[in-house]
């Protein structure tokens, strides 16, 4: 059976968006990076609805997970999340689709100059296990039948 799922993007939408994201990032970086300068404005959004939901979270076009997007057929009904930080482009970014159903990017911070990083976990609904993802760099080279 297949269904029509439409998403919000309400101010509380949003801010619900934020906090997944956010205590994503610090269970997976530290609360020494999440506590960080460069997130006060995302902390005054998710505590305080400061700052306005506006540019904080947006739909995926694709699924997160590779082999979804490759072999066009879904691969669970868990949560997924990534989290990578990116210096080239300055913004430490986390993915989130919750049921794996609508995936959305949520900008953490716009100012990141550290290393670069890439993490990614699995949350089965089913058996309620977390699994990390192994995360490919998709290079000049990336073969995707190397994920079949």
């Amino acid at each position: 059976m297949m269904i029509h799922v439409d998403h919000q993007n309400t101010p509380t939408t949003v801010r619900c968006l934020c906090k997944i994201a956010f205590n994503y990032m610090a269970l997976t970086r530290g609360p020494d990076f999440a506590l960080s300068d460069s997130f006060d404005g995302l902390r005054s959004f998710i505590r305080y609805d400061v700052g306005g939901a506006e540019g904080r979270a947006f739909v995926k076009r694709k699924p997160i997970i590779a082999q979804e997007i490759i072999r066009s057929e879904r691969w669970t009904d868990g949560h997924v999340l990534t989290i990578e930080g990116r210096p080239r482009d300055r913004i430490v970014e986390v993915q989130v689709a919750l049921f794996n159903s609508i995936p959305y990017q949520i900008p953490m911070c716009r100012d990141y100059q550290s290393d670069w990083f890439a993490k990614g976990h699995h949350f089965d609904t089913q058996d309620w296990t977390v699994s990390e993802m192994r995360v490919e760099i998709a290079g000049p080279d990336f073969d995707p039948a190397s994920l079949r």
